[in-house]
C-alpha cells in the first residue's frame, strides 16, 4: 500500500551498510574462501568421518581420492543414512540399543 516504515539509524548508517555490501560483492571467492581444508579418503569409514565432523564442529566435509575432490558427506547424508538402517529395526532391538549405547 506504499505506506512506510519507520527505520532505526540515520541514512548515514543506512549508506554505511550499501558501501559495505559493495565492498564485499567486488570480492572473489577466492579472496575469502578457507584453504585450510579438513578433508577425508572415500575409503576411510563412517566412524572415522562421524568422529572428525564432531571433533571439528563440521556439518560438511569434503570427501577426497587421490587428491582429487570427489564429493561432499553432509552431516545430512549421516542422518539420512542412519534413519534408513534404524527404521527397519525391531523393536526389542531399538530397546537393546536404547539400554547398551543411550544409557550405558
Amino acid at each position: 500500500d506504499g505506506a512506510l516504515l519507520p527505520m532505526e539509524g540515520s541514512l548515514e548508517t543506512v549508506g554505511e551498510y550499501v558501501e559495505a555490501a559493495k565492498k564485499i560483492c567486488a570480492k572473489s571467492v577466492g579472496d575469502i574462501m578457507t584453504t585450510d581444508l579438513i578433508t577425508i579418503e572415500s575409503t576411510e569409514s563412517m566412524r572415522h568421518a562421524a568422529a572428525m565432523m564432531a571433533q571439528h564442529n563440521l556439518h560438511r566435509l569434503p570427501v577426497i581420492d587421490n587428491g582429487s575432490l570427489v564429493g561432499m558427506l553432509t552431516s545430512t547424508d549421516i542422518m539420512r543414512d542412519m534413519h534408513r538402517v534404524v527404521k527397519n529395526l525391531s523393536p526389542a532391538a531399538d530397546e537393546e540399543f536404547d539400554k547398551d549405547v543411550l544409557r550405558p
